[in-house]
């Protein structure tokens, strides 16, 4: 009697809705619920009625081939990810964006050095370039670790408004029209009369 509970088609129905709701896509449901109908039947001798009602046995197995779903599907995700990031990290920069790279970060150190508080800069500095954890810089310096937080977001306000101010002036410099030289001025024409 519960062998044909559990293979019910009633049964077949409650399976995917349970895999529905355990976020098995729709794509795969079909695939996961004979996977689920498959491992009850292999293990159909070790059920126990006195236990649990069929339906609660095969809940269980349901959520064990869902979590198992998920599982390959998070690793197969990771290995596709992980494939893309080799591919990606074999692309070298071009010489011309190395040289790019290079003149903004001389620029963002000209403008730190420039613009931003000394006491900001020390932490800006030891934390982003330096790589030092905040709670090092905040024993180094006798302070807070919550007070380093708060210098290192002042200190970067600091850099993005005079990085902005920077920016902006090189774009009226760009935008502002040369002055022509009188040989380049142009003749004025005549009008015929």
């Amino acid at each position: 009697m519960a062998y044909t509970a559990i293979f019910d088609p009633r049964t077949r129905c409650a399976v995917k809705a349970w895999l529905a709701r355990l976020g098995v896509p729709s794509t795969d449901r079909d695939d996961a619920r004979q996977d689920v109908l498959l491992a009850a039947h292999q293990s159909f001798q070790s059920y126990d009625p006195r236990r649990a009602r069929p339906e609660r046995w095969l809940n269980k197995i349901t959520v064990r081939v869902a979590s198992k779903y998920h599982e390959v599907r998070r690793n197969r995700r990771t290995k596709l990810t992980t494939a893309l990031q080799v591919a990606l990290e074999d692309e070298r920069p071009t010489a011309e964006e190395q040289l790019v790279r290079e003149q903004t970060r001389k620029e963002l150190l000209s403008l730190l050095h420039q613009h931003v508080d000394t006491d900001l800069r020390v932490v800006l500095t030891a934390h982003d370039l330096d790589d030092t954890p905040m709670i090092e810089i905040a024993a180094w310096l006798g302070i807070p670790t919550s007070t380093v937080y708060k210098r290192h977001a002042r200190a970067r306000r600091q850099l993005r408004e005079a990085w902005s101010r920077e920016q902006h002036r090189h774009e009226d410099r760009q935008s502002t029209p040369t002055r022509r030289t009188k040989a380049h001025r142009s003749r004025p024409q005549r009008r015929d009369a």
